[in-house]
């Protein structure tokens, strides 16, 4: 057993080989061409649509980049992290509070992305040793403890009204407020990149390679010589920082923080997405993103019968797409590539 999962995950870690005269396999050479179409198309989006659009896709991009990092502890390290929706608004809270303070834009942006993050190490190395059941229990009491702070502390959180975010200003823009619809769907989209690189990086390191390993069985990972409380550990602070640095920039686009936005509603969204997306896949998260935002923003023009729509589609997802929609595509894409060649 443990043989095959280290040949599996030595595999999973060599890069496609060249064939005989060096050359690389086609199917890279299409993936590659698929990759730089998509781009192009993400690059030229502004072009062709109007502001409310641009808007809709920011969400988009924003949630890609929460649940890329949601991905890291549930779809890899398989932590059932119900902290997400917390994170989300911690990044929210304190990117808010640091721009009313003046601070620009990318120093705020980061320091939510890092205060996430320690306030996840500290959480994280208490919780991350319990049962999955009871982890995913004291997410849910963080989500409660945060909620808590913001409603009764209204002198520095707003209270249930929360607090009005101004819009951000960057130090490479001359520090001038971005209102500028396109403006804020190329920072949406460079944050995306970011997520994708760093979460593709992971992906091949020891560390990712470890993960996959402690979700399937922590015993066989720890006859294996990985630190199982040292590897979820990283998985739940990964993760927590990415959400953070994503509800940081979903203050900026909304403009607002309302503490009522950051709770289950919007965990089982989060979740929703890594399902439809298709779980473990960081490709799936920017889909899952797109689709069910574009979906849900659409369903608000049939009011009463939104619920109903949205429900049927998201069971037919999970019905007939059991690997979420990323996988049902790779999976008909790799039938095409192979009968190709």
């Amino acid at each position: 057993m443990a043989h095959q999962i280290l040949e599996r995950l030595r595999e999973r870690a060599l890069p496609a080989a060249p064939d005989v005269l060096g050359r690389t396999p086609r199917r890279v050479w299409i993936g590659r061409a698929v990759g730089i179409v998509v781009v192009a198309v993400a690059v030229l989006a502004p072009v062709t649509l109007n502001g409310f659009q641009l808007f809709i896709l920011s969400l988009a991009l924003c949630y890609a980049v929460a649940t890329i990092g949601f991905n890291v502890a549930l779809g890899w390290a398989g932590l059932f992290i119900f902290t997400g929706a917390a994170f989300f608004g911690l990044g929210a809270f304190v990117n808010g509070r640091l721009t009313l303070l003046g601070l620009p834009a990318e120093i705020s942006l980061l320091l939510a992305a890092v205060i996430g993050g320690a306030i996840a190490l500290v959480l994280g190395a208490i919780t991350v040793r319990l049962n999955n059941y009871y982890f995913a229990i004291s997410g849910i009491a963080f989500m409660f403890v945060l909620d808590f702070f913001y409603r009764n502390f209204s002198e520095f959180t707003g209270g249930y009204s929360g607090f009005g975010i101004p819009a951000p200003e960057f130090l490479v823009l001359g520090s001038r407020p971005l209102f500028s619809q396109s403006g804020m769907y190329y920072v949406g989209l460079v944050l995306v990149v970011i997520a994708y690189v760093v979460a593709r990086w992971l992906e091949r390191t020891p560390l990712g390679r470890g993960w996959r390993t402690v979700r399937k069985d922590e015993r066989i990972a720890a006859a294996l010589g990985i630190h199982v409380w040292w590897s979820k550990l990283w998985a739940f602070t990964i993760a927590s920082t990415l959400m953070a640095l994503a509800g940081g920039w979903f203050g900026f686009l909304s403009l607002r923080f309302l503490p009522e936005t950051y709770m289950f509603r919007e965990l089982i969204f989060l979740f929703l997405i890594l399902i439809v997306g298709g779980l473990g896949s960081v490709r799936g998260m920017i889909i899952g993103s797109l689709v069910l935002v574009l979906l849900r923003e659409y369903l608000r023009g049939f009011p009463g019968l939104s619920e109903l729509i949205y429900g049927v589609a998201l069971l037919v997802v999970v019905l007939f797409f059991s690997k979420g929609i990323y996988g049902a595509i790779a999976s008909r894409w790799r039938t095409v590539r192979e009968g190709a060649l």
